[in-house]
């Protein structure tokens, strides 16, 4: 987690410092808060993976396509809930969210209408990702998830 953490750090410190990539829509504090939340995620990131080697070893009735489908589930359930939630909170940044709101499904619905192609793309993403947390959750329960 270290090294990860340090990866990620010197990479946006290098974008924030030279400002490679930086088209002048985001600042310096944007930056940061980018940094911030990624590594928000991969801390949260690494504790699930801790609970589930902790999981998978202790209780054999476990499969992981039984975990990731539940995995799955429950994240359709949770973002049913949040998005519609999200849609209606404003947002004044203009570099963190464009349209006025956190989230604007109503806009993703949009985008799908002007550019079809990512329909395609989000299909291919649904099949892929369960694919990926599959072979992690049977390297974690046969192995480490280190």
């Amino acid at each position: 987690m270290v090294a990860i953490i340090t990866g990620v750090v010197l990479v946006g410190l290098k974008k924030l410092l030279e400002g490679e990539g930086n088209d002048g829509k985001h600042s310096a504090t944007d930056i940061v808060t980018g940094l911030v939340i990624i590594q928000i995620g991969q801390i949260f990131g690494s504790f699930a993976y801790i609970i589930e080697e902790k999981l998978m070893g202790e209780n054999e009735v476990l499969e992981p396509i039984l975990v990731v489908a539940y995995e799955g589930v429950a994240g359709v359930i949770i973002w049913l809930i949040v998005l519609p939630i999200l849609q209606f909170i404003p947002c004044t940044s203009e570099s963190l969210c464009g349209d006025g709101v956190v989230e604007d499904s109503i806009q993703a619905f949009r985008d799908y209408a002007a550019n079809p192609i990512q329909i395609l793309y989000s299909v291919i993403l649904v099949f892929l990702v369960p694919c990926i947390n599959i072979s992690g959750l049977y390297v974690t329960k046969y192995g480490s998830a280190a």
